[in-house]
């Protein structure tokens, strides 16, 4: 066995590390549907107060017309792929939207008639979902009812319901 000692190549590596100081925030990729306009800032701060405090939200179940349902499952599904964050879920549209209900009773149930006109004299299939919202969102929710009876009739909170999380869709789809 031939005992030679061969000498190592020389090697000339540079390396360059570019972590972010703290001073500078790391840059961040913008997904597709990056947030502009209201609704879209709404919705990430609802995904953003559920991953900082999700202990404060509780169950809640809200009926959806049947094509509206699909619609809101299709933007969750559209979403988790651009953002690739396959945690979302409804529950962070709806506690969105349903944040944004008018304070003023009367004005909520002026909403929920005119949407309950729109549907006509037959209203459409609805499906309920058992979701989440925030404490917040939930107090306001259980006080609607009875401020709306008062507003106007009883039986609109589903309506409002219902067209809150669609207008918050359509100003979605739109940005």
């Amino acid at each position: 066995m031939d005992e030679r000692v061969f000498p190592a190549p020389e090697v000339n590596v540079q390396v360059q590390l570019n972590w972010p100081s703290r001073s500078e925030p790391a840059p961040r990729e913008v997904a597709p549907a990056a947030a502009s306009g209201p609704a879209r800032q709404a919705w990430e701060a609802s995904v953003m107060l559920a991953r900082l405090s999700p202990r404060e939200w509780e169950p809640y179940t809200v009926r959806l017309p049947e094509e509206l349902w699909s619609r809101l499952e299709a933007r969750v599904e559209e979403d988790q792929a651009a953002y690739e964050l396959p945690s979302l879920a409804m529950s962070h549209y709806v506690n969105a939207a349903l944040g944004r209900i008018p304070a003023a009773a009367e004005d909520a149930a002026e909403v929920a008639t005119e949407y309950m006109v729109s549907l006509g004299l037959r209203p459409p299939a609805t499906r309920s979902s058992g979701t989440r919202v925030h404490r917040a969102v939930l107090a306001r929710m259980e006080l609607l009812p009875a401020q709306l009876r008062r507003a106007a009739r009883p039986g609109l909170l589903g309506y409002l319901q219902a067209a809150t999380i669609a207008v918050f869709l359509d100003e979605i789809d739109a940005a």
